[in-house]
């Protein structure tokens, strides 16, 4: 039963997803940090510390889900640091 569990959790995370930046179509995943993903389809967010902290990465999510891997500290609604946080299904972002 634990294996079937895994591999069940392994195929949701490989699955492809559609990240919209700015009217950019591209293909993300659900493994990867969002700022990396970014990055490895050519544009580039500035950013400084790459741990959630500084806010220099913030980045407005419209429509989707992520997962933050640390406690943001930004209190403007929708915004996200893209330095930390995986996507969890589809993003438009601006």
């Amino acid at each position: 039963m634990l294996t079937l569990t895994k591999k069940l959790k392994t195929q949701t995370v490989d699955k492809q997803i559609s990240i919209t930046y700015r009217g950019l179509h591209l293909i993300g995943n659900r493994k990867d940090i969002l700022l990396e993903q970014l990055e490895f389809q050519g544009i580039y967010l500035p950013y400084a510390c790459r741990a959630g902290f500084c806010g220099t990465c913030k980045i407005k999510l419209l429509v989707g889900r992520v997962l933050l891997l640390t406690k943001n500290n930004i209190t403007e609604a929708s915004c996200i640091l893209s330095c930390s946080c995986i996507p969890e299904d589809d993003l438009y972002l601006e």
